[in-house]
């Protein structure tokens, strides 16, 4: 009689259910703990909105938090162990496959920098930078990349027009930019009164055209901080462009703006 129940497609649909949800609970608790390492330690300061790395953690999300236990619902059979076993170990085999790829593209694009460079914030990525120029960096920190989020750095260059204007003759010759270049790499906080200077007020007016409204209000709303104690300066990486809120007396970095959407309409230089 309890062998005949053990057969019945209700204990069965029931197991099978079960299993799934501890498949659920595994599967969250891993990718979860990952994407709040990645989101909190990796992107400060709302960095993650212009860096793309929010569109990753989705797709992990739905790879191995909906399809792995989805999958386990399915193959389970609770009168075939040794075949369920075999599923499962193939299951978990293409999870962890596909989360070693998702860790790894995450970690060769981790941000290691926030440079501010002659009027705007860059953020760099671990292979935005060549080891050429790494190499050349006048400071510990500046010729290693982070592991734990961006490190804060300015451009400081010196004030001889002669060592400029051949800074930016080798800058025309390499193909490449002043954030680029950890040898001319100061510490931040030596550079707050040129930061301030080119900043603007925190206010709607100040908004270049390609940036919605919304997000500053959207932004000073998540924060709870009054505008007049903040400013705002552009803020650029290799995959978005937007708007930085800093403390109007530190320049320290405070939050960054929803960009506008990919395919939006070029303004003033800015990207799709």
């Amino acid at each position: 009689m309890l062998s005949r129940r053990r057969h019945t497609p209700d204990f069965d649909a029931m197991t099978r259910q079960k299993a799934a949800a501890i498949h659920l609970g595994i599967s969250f608790l891993v990718v979860g703990t990952i994407a709040c390492l990645i989101y909190f330690l990796w992107f400060p300061y709302d960095l993650i909105r212009i860096a793309g790395m929010d569109r990753l953690i989705l797709t992990m999300l739905m790879v191995d938090i909906v399809a792995g236990p989805l999958l386990t619902l399915i193959v389970f059979k609770a009168h075939d162990m040794r075949l369920t076993r075999r599923d499962l170990t193939v299951i978990g085999f293409c999870q962890a496959a596909f989360m070693g790829y998702a860790l790894h593209t995450a970690w060769i694009s981790r941000p290691v920098f926030l440079v501010w460079s002659v009027d705007q914030m860059h953020l760099l990525y671990a292979n935005d930078l060549e080891a050429d120029a790494l190499a050349k960096g006048q400071r510990d920190e500046t010729r290693t990349l982070s592991w734990t989020g961006p490190r804060l750095f300015a451009v400081n260059l010196p004030k001889e027009h002669a060592a400029r204007a051949k800074i930016f003759v080798d800058l025309l010759k390499q193909q490449t930019s002043l954030e680029r270049l950890p040898q001319y790499y100061d510490a931040y906080a030596l550079q707050k009164d040129k930061l301030l200077r080119a900043s603007a007020p925190a206010t709607e007016d100040s908004l270049p055209v390609w940036m919605p409204k919304d997000g500053l209000r959207d932004a000073l709303t998540d924060i709870d901080r009054p505008a007049k104690d903040l400013r705002l300066v552009a803020i650029n990486s290799s995959r978005a462009a937007s708007m930085l809120l800093i403390d109007a007396k530190t320049a320290m970095p405070i939050a960054t703006l929803s960009p506008p959407p990919a395919e939006s309409d070029v303004e003033g230089g800015q990207p799709h």
